[in-house]
């Protein structure tokens, strides 16, 4: 799934070059709406769970490997079709999401989402 950086994340992303202390997206948060992403994006539509990133990865020149995992409970009822990073626990701007075909989950199925961010 392609991802789209919001106007917002790329001005962080600017902030942190130019050496702000502002957080980092740290945050993966998933939902239940059904818009298609673009920059001028400021959060999901329908979220319904956020959580703290499981592991970053910064072993590879140039990029930045986020992970996220959910449980199957959390997980448990959802109609999963949308994604996206933000800095703080709740509430915030959207640093990047996607959005795509609805994925059921029944209660027995896990989820772990790995974002690569790449400088280029």
């Amino acid at each position: 799934m392609a991802e789209a950086i919001s106007t917002f994340g790329k001005s962080c992303v600017a902030a942190l070059i130019g050496g702000s202390q502002i957080g980092s997206p740290v945050y993966g948060a998933i939902g239940t709406g059904s818009v298609t992403f673009t920059s001028a994006r400021s959060g999901l539509i329908t979220e319904s769970i956020r959580a703290a990133m499981t592991s970053v990865d910064l072993s590879t020149s140039q990029e930045a490997n986020y992970t996220f995992d959910y449980n199957s409970v959390q997980m448990s009822g959802l109609n999963l079709s949308e994604y996206g990073q933000f800095a703080i626990s709740s509430g915030g701007q959207l640093w990047a999401g996607a959005g795509f075909t609805p994925i059921s989950f029944n209660g027995t199925a896990e989820l772990e989402i790995q974002v690569v961010w790449k400088v280029i």
